[in-house]
């Protein structure tokens, strides 16, 4: 999460999808398993996703890859996954959002990434007339007919 995004999907989604872990852990135990056996097969068949290397190494990125871990490396590719069915049956099982609320917020989560992006772009090319260009006509560098 950037520092200037709200962090409240995030969780929702991290503390739905604990929530459900957790709910399938009682159940078992609810019908007898012993919670030692339980929390040691849920380490052996998620052993791989236990990472303490360097997140942004590029070598790191490719050896966690390689061990299976999917990852999202857009925003626009999370907010789409969102609507995914495995995400609106995830939300729906735990009673957290309905099919249309999933749908609604991607469409907010959207909006409001294109509209930070042209605010960026049109503050981009404002800098440019207004500060760029007049410095380099003033230096009397580059191409200067062409500005």
């Amino acid at each position: 999460v950037g520092s200037s995004q709200n962090p409240s999907m995030v969780n929702t989604v991290l503390n739905t999808i604990v929530a459900e872990k957790f709910a399938e852990f009682a159940d078992k135990c609810d019908a007898g398993a012993d919670i030692h056996d339980l929390a040691r097969e849920a380490l052996n068949e998620n052993w791989r996703v236990i990472f303490n290397g360097n997140n942004y190494d590029p070598e790191m990125q490719e050896e966690l890859t390689n061990r299976g871990i999917w990852r999202i490396d857009s925003g626009v590719e999370a907010i789409a996954r969102l609507t995914d069915p495995k995400s609106i049956a995830l939300f729906q099982k735990m009673k957290v959002l309905t099919k249309e609320e999933c749908e609604s917020r991607q469409q907010i989560l959207h909006d409001h990434y294109t509209g930070t992006v042209e605010i960026e772009a049109k503050c981009l090319v404002d800098m440019i007339q207004q500060h760029i260009i007049p410095s380099v006509k003033s230096a009397g560098v580059g191409p200067l007919s062409d500005l």
